[in-house]
């Protein structure tokens, strides 16, 4: 993937979760009201580039903060197998309710001259969403 100069992405480490409210009234079609997103161990900037791209696939509903313990929710979490400036490989895992999880194919991203920026860090978040068939 050839990205550009600029806007390189930090280096810097973060754990978090953020909530996506999907309605307020009773759970939707696909049995859960929220989605919480989980990105232990990888940058902010990628954990915000798959909550925005997470985001418009249950649009238009808002972005909220909230609680990591959430009732009826499809919980999402991040897991990268392999992260460097210039490569990430990784996978979705998701629960709804308690059930069982569910583990997505691996994505990866890599650039032979520099490190990825945000773009590409969308196109990896992109894909995640693509290939791991969550329940949206």
């Amino acid at each position: 993937m050839r990205t550009s100069d600029s806007q390189k992405v930090s280096g810097r480490k973060t754990a978090g979760f953020l909530c996506l409210a999907l309605g307020a009234g009773p759970a939707g079609a696909a049995g859960f009201d929220a989605v919480v997103l989980s990105c232990p161990e990888t940058s902010e900037a990628l954990c915000m580039a798959l909550s925005e791209e997470l985001s418009r696939r249950v649009a238009p509903n808002p972005v909220l903060p909230a609680p990591a313990a959430h009732a009826n929710a499809l919980h999402v979490k991040l897991e990268l197998t392999r992260s460097s400036d210039d490569h990430l490989e990784g996978r979705l895992i998701w629960q709804l309710n308690g059930d069982k999880p569910h583990t997505g194919p691996l994505v990866e991203v890599s650039s032979m001259d520099r490190s990825l920026n945000a773009q590409a860090l969308h196109g990896f978040a992109r894909g995640l969403l693509q290939v791991s068939r969550l329940p949206l």
